[in-house]
This record gives structure tokens, C-alpha cells and sequence, in this order.
């Protein structure tokens, strides 16, 4: 099923004109996450970065501004979106870029069969 999209969070407080590529933001993308049905109004992640982030956002009186950049997607297509969108945009903890995201993305475990040997431990 194509249920999936990849979508960005948005800094409030950081407005301008934003360009990657093929992509305008008018505020600074702080996460590139892909999801679906509500993923995207629930930003819970166990990512430091990004609870930091969101969390000075709203200590700041606003709140992120979820922005979807792809919709229609199968699974498999939202892995390669995000993965590409990441390294378009670039992260903080490699110095490339504004995104708080801790890995290249493209990480996905939908569909993901555990052995009984994991299960054991």
C-alpha cells in the first residue's frame, strides 16, 4: 500500500528562504522523518537532539511546523525519500547541516522478522 510520506519539521523561530535542491522550507528544517496516518503530530523520539530541539521550541512559546514533502509512497519509497532528503539537508552531529536526525535515515523495521535466537535474548 502507498500509505507512507516523508515529512520535516520546521523551527518557528528560524524564518527564511531555505534551499536544497529542488526544496524551499521558509523556516529552518530541524527533522526528516517519514511516517503514516498521525506520525507526523506526534513527534515522540528517543533522539536527544531532537527532544532538545522541540523542547527549546516550545519553552519558546511556538511549536514545530510539520511539513509533509512526499505523500503516496509504498514503505520501501519513504526509506529511500528520507534517506536522500537527510542528506540533501545535511545534520548537525556530522556537521553537515541543520538536521537533527542521528543517522542517514532509510532505517525502517516495518516488516521486520525477529529470529527466536534474538527473541531468547
Amino acid at each position: 500500500m502507498n500509505d507512507y510520506y516523508v515529512y520535516v519539521y520546521l523551527d518557528p523561530r528560524k524564518p527564511g528562504k531555505y534551499k536544497y535542491g529542488k526544496y524551499r522550507f521558509p523556516y529552518e528544517p530541524i527533522y526528516v522523518g517519514k511516517g503514516k496516518e498521525k506520525r507526523i503530530y506526534a513527534p515522540h523520539t528517543s533522539n536527544f537532539l531532537t527532544k532538545g530541539k522541540i523542547n527549546k521550541i516550545e519553552l519558546s512559546n511556538n511549536k514545530i511546523i510539520p511539513k509533509k514533502v512526499y505523500e503516496g509512497l509504498s514503505h520501501e519509497q519513504s526509506l529511500k525519500r528520507e534517506k536522500e532528503l537527510i542528506k540533501l539537508i545535511g545534520r548537525i552531529n556530522i556537521k553537515t547541516g541543520t538536521l537533527t536526525n542521528l543517522t542517514d535515515g532509510g532505517q525502517g523495521n516495518e516488516g521486520w522478522i525477529v529470529s527466536e535466537e534474538t527473541k531468547k535474548k
